[in-house]
């Protein structure tokens, strides 16, 4: 899930002062004053009231790989990490104890904020976590976030807000959310691990989440189901009059669960979702995956497999919503009814378009233009590799030229890079191209299939022979010479 280029953008787009940094490190001795490592801010609180004050010019926080909680034990469960406009609050850095404190790598050097606050969190999911943050962080104002795991937030509260969001709160605010993980937080009510909308009217809400995993995120309380309970891992809250897009690029949701929409719950919001992988979310009633109500749907190279409904549309259950889906795959999803069509997109009251996608079952409403309803060959779907096997009839099956509006409010357009940061448009020329545009043609799904080079393979025909034997005799020593003449002879045969 590598975007880096683009996030590099955006986040030198929030920063406010390049030069004023602070630095937080949980090993660091108590008292710093947080400009530099070696006087880092021992508490991520302290560092953000500095940078919170007017005039203090902060325009970066970097925090220490570590475990970091908005209280101390047995604290206030309604505080949290709040984001500061104009401040980059950026975590995988080594610390103190690294050989280079500067040195950045979020999954080596894992950046945590917990909203355990006692510790005693049990082995299971949600277990003994009854004190636990209402919302790890908060987003009321603009601010950006990059590199952290973000979990065990529970928002259990019984007052309006504190029943939702557990991982992050976005009260209408757009925040960058970038490399991050949203991992184990529940809510009561809606959204599970984020909450994106605004409590009180104007939902004029425009988050950009990048590179970043959603997992094992829950809305609890799987009783109201028939009171818009949902969302495990989002709810996008938006007005529909607006012309404002949320983004979700390079981002994977997975064992994610809700009474309705397993990983996402969508009202009134416009959304644009690139390169993106639904895998093996439950929604108690409907929408495995995606439940929009109302609202602008588009995704593109996108890949929706083994999601489940316990009634209808166990990828995606689509009221009154406008949709359309290119270059994607929906193929293992299920509901009630199995695995047929209506199980991948179960859609009335709106408009649904599918063009250039592969669907278990076919589709038979609007658009159907190359849709194919082959299996897909994923390599481990049920362990949710989505990567694609070759053969399968979704390489070089795409439309190169896709037109999803995505300079709208500054977003970039979509990256030349898949959900593994590999490079798309690249040929496999053991493959027909099928799709649409001048070759190399881009590939169905949020990864595109990179196929084994075969660097004795001079004529091109996915086997090393004859002909090939023939072309470097024809040019025997320049370049070609006898270490040569062996390589070929020990690569002879059909291509990997």
């Amino acid at each position: 899930m590598k975007a880096l280029v683009l996030v590099a953008i955006l986040l030198a787009q929030v920063r406010a002062d390049a030069g004023n940094v602070l630095f937080v490190d949980d090993d660091a001795v108590p008292g710093g004053n947080g400009v530099s490592w070696k006087t880092a801010y021992q508490d991520l609180q302290d560092a953000l009231a500095f940078a919170a004050v007017p005039g203090n010019g902060v325009g970066e926080i970097r925090v220490a790989q570590g475990i970091y909680k908005p209280t101390g034990i047995l604290g206030d469960r309604t505080i949290s990490f709040d984001l500061i406009g104009g401040v980059l609050l950026l975590g995988g850095y080594a610390g103190i104890g690294g050989v280079d404190p500067d040195a950045r790598d979020v999954d080596l050097f894992e950046t945590v904020l917990s909203g355990d606050l006692n510790g005693d969190d049990g082995p299971e999911p949600f277990e003994d976590n009854d004190e636990n943050s209402y919302h790890v962080v908060t987003a009321t104002i603009e601010g950006a976030i990059d590199g952290f795991t973000l979990t065990a937030g529970n928002a259990n509260g019984e007052v309006q807000g504190s029943d939702r969001g557990g991982g992050l709160f976005n009260e209408g605010k757009d925040p960058l959310v970038s490399e991050c993980r949203i991992i184990n937080n529940s809510a009561k009510q809606v959204g599970g691990g984020v909450y994106s909308s605004n409590l009180f009217g104007g939902w004029i809400s425009v988050p950009r989440f990048i590179d970043c995993l959603f997992m094992g995120n829950s809305v609890t309380d799987l009783n109201s189901a028939f009171n818009d309970n949902g969302g495990g891992a989002i709810f996008n809250g938006g007005d529909a009059a607006s012309s404002h897009t949320t983004q979700f690029m390079n981002c994977v949701f997975t064992n994610n669960m809700a009474p309705i929409g397993g990983a996402m719950l969508n009202k009134a919001a416009e959304l644009l979702v690139t390169n993106c992988v639904f895998d093996g979310n439950l929604a108690e009633t409907d929408g495995g995956a995606i439940y929009s109500q109302s609202g602008v749907l588009t995704a593109t190279n996108s890949s929706f497999s083994q999601n489940v409904a316990g009634r209808n549309g166990g990828g995606n259950f689509l009221l009154a919503a406008t949709t359309s889906f290119t270059n994607c795959i929906l193929w293992g999803n299920s509901d009630k009814a199995g695995k047929g069509e209506s199980a991948q997109i179960w859609h009335c009251c709106g408009s649904v378009a599918v063009n250039v996608s592969c669907i278990q079952g076919g589709w038979s409403g609007e658009g159907g233009f190359l849709v194919i309803s082959k299996n897909p060959l994923f390599e481990d779907s049920e362990n949710g590799n989505l990567h694609l096997n070759p053969g399968s009839p979704c390489i070089d099956a795409g439309f190169n030229d896709v037109d999803t509006d995505q300079n709208k409010d500054g977003l970039q357009p979509l990256s030349d890079l898949d959900l593994d940061g590999n490079p798309r448009f690249v040929d496999d020329p053991r493959t027909k191209d099928t799709g649409i545009g001048d070759p190399p043609i881009v590939d169905l799904g949020a990864y595109e299939f990179q196929p084994v080079a075969c660097p004795w393979d001079l004529d091109s025909n996915r086997s090393v022979g004859v002909s090939d034997l023939l072309i470097l005799l024809g040019n025997w020593g320049n370049p070609y010479g006898v270490s040569d003449f062996l390589a070929l002879l020990a690569n002879w045969g059909p291509c990997p």
